[in-house]
């Protein structure tokens, strides 16, 4: 049995609380582990309007703040590649800050993600992202993963959970899709320990001892509010999951999880 491990964090932009920060914990991942990958997914005008403390005067756009994209230009390509996460994130109107693609129409996906590509060229990052979206709160309507795909964007990084998977309708049989299985604290990876479970799952179903692989695609947060934030506790999690199984795991991107 072998697991198949990716790690994404999402959110990563020019907030003073949610920022380039927690790339820290990534480089000390990497000095542990060299071969390491990392799904990084930016907003490429995070504006947080509904939590306070959070908040900020307006829209932080990628292109004006050089210093964040000097550093997404010089990350290592063998332990890091970046993805879309939105424009705005959210709904700054009506004050929701996680549901920018969800329940929305054609033309207003259209428009968010002209100018989220649009952004990128203007930062000049484009070339370093991968035709990739994750969807903020993992929520987006079918509709989007049209407009994404006719944009150029071919892999969608979803979620598992039963209530998102309902909101994606029959897109995620058209398109390419992979879907985060963790999220410590909140869905934590101590689930993987039953090995012998799953081991028993998969043989159930044809599968061989030795050629079983599990997908474990972990999601953590740049957000320094949150539990999942990637933070000192949240790192030493992935750090004793992977000495613990180090004969087993693969580390990959996340087009390797389709």
């Amino acid at each position: 049995m072998k697991y198949k491990l990716n790690i994404s964090i999402d959110d990563v932009s020019p907030h003073p609380r949610s920022s380039t920060k927690v790339l820290d914990r990534c480089y000390e991942l990497i000095d542990d582990f060299p071969e390491i990958k990392f799904s990084l997914f930016i907003p490429m005008a995070y504006w947080r309007t509904g939590r306070r403390g959070t908040t900020t005067s307006g829209p932080l756009f990628v292109s004006k703040d050089p210093e964040f994209c000097k550093i997404i230009k010089e990350l290592p390509s063998e332990n890091f590649e970046l993805g879309y996460h939105g424009f705005f994130h959210g709904k700054p109107n009506e004050k929701i800050d996680n549901d920018e693609l969800y329940n929305i129409n054609k033309k207003q996906a259209d428009r968010i993600f002209s100018k989220m590509i649009q952004e990128a060229r203007r930062a000049k990052i484009d070339k370093c992202f991968k035709p990739m979206i994750r969807p903020p709160n993992w929520k987006m309507s079918p509709i989007c993963f049209d407009v994404a795909n006719d944009m150029g964007i071919n892999l969608f990084a979803l979620t598992n959970i039963k209530n998102r998977i309902e909101g994606y309708g029959d897109s995620i049989n058209k398109y390419n899709c992979v879907y985060s299985d963790y999220s410590p604290p909140n869905r934590n990876m101590d689930l993987l320990d039953n090995e012998e479970q799953i081991i028993k799952t998969h043989e159930d179903n044809g599968i061989n001892r030795d050629d079983i692989v599990v997908n474990c695609g972990v999601v953590f947060h740049a957000c320094e509010w949150l539990k999942n934030y990637l933070d000192i506790e949240n790192t030493d999690v992935i750090r004793k999951f992977v000495n613990k199984h180090k004969e087993k795991v693969e580390f990959c991107f996340l087009e390797d999880l389709l």
